[in-house]
């Protein structure tokens, strides 16, 4: 059989174990705060890039740039892109208008269309004037906001009238669509 105990026995026993986790709390909650204020986890400096007075934030592996109002996101930080030299006109030329794209590389489409999409009145693919056009998309010329993208020997950025031409071999043509959206952003010069 159980021996009963006294009431004030179990409240003083109670009251210890209450002592002894809310000290454990205590120490976990001080140490985890000044762990966070003077090592791992201040965040700011680490996952970010100052660029030309740009601050380009690394989230989950992409950089951040909010600029305006809007979010730019990008695969490559102005540090990694190759300086290309060309002038391109700014990005008050896109706001509200049609942008046109031709491009048969998916991951540039897709680095192009989700930074110019959100300042676009549309963004959508179109064949060159000239050449065949295999899908039933509007034919366009340098008259209309048109980008396309080409696979070349040489990585470049030629701006004709309204066209831009970003050109660059496969493995690197995300580099190049970053670079001229950089300059389009006037991040680069």
């Amino acid at each position: 059989m159980r021996r009963l105990k006294p009431k004030s026995e179990e409240d003083s026993k109670k009251r210890t174990t209450q002592f002894i986790v809310g000290g454990i709390l205590i120490f976990i909650m001080l140490f985890s705060t000044l762990g966070y204020a003077f090592g791992g986890g201040s965040g700011g400096t680490s996952n970010a890039v100052k660029y030309n007075g740009y601050i380009f934030e690394n989230v989950n592996g992409l950089w951040v740039l909010d600029k305006g109002g809007i979010n730019f996101v990008f695969l490559y930080n102005p540090k990694e892109t190759n300086d290309i030299v060309s002038t391109v006109k700014p990005i008050n030329n896109y706001y509200s208008k049609p942008i046109y794209y031709s491009s048969k590389n998916n991951d540039a489409t897709y680095e192009l269309g989700r930074n110019l999409e959100p300042v676009a009145l549309r963004f959508l693919p179109a064949c060159v004037e000239g050449e065949e056009c295999e899908d039933n998309l509007p034919i366009k010329n340098c008259e209309d906001n048109f980008i396309i993208i080409e696979e070349s020997d040489t990585n470049e950025i030629i701006q004709d009238n309204n066209c831009v031409y970003l050109k660059g071999n496969q493995e690197e043509m995300v580099k190049v669509v970053d670079e001229f959206l950089f300059k389009i952003l006037d991040v680069k010069s």
